[in-house]
């Protein structure tokens, strides 16, 4: 395995797991707008 593939592969991650962490802090924000509405 070349160390330039290696690089590659960890860049993706990388980028995976900021798309996926905005997802949830986004759905988190959600909740937490939703559950203030409620409680009002």
């Amino acid at each position: 395995m070349s160390l330039r593939l290696v690089a590659y592969i960890c860049m993706d991650l990388n980028l995976s797991v900021r798309r996926l962490a905005s997802k949830l802090m986004l759905l988190l924000h959600c909740m937490y707008v939703h559950s203030m509405i409620i409680d009002c």
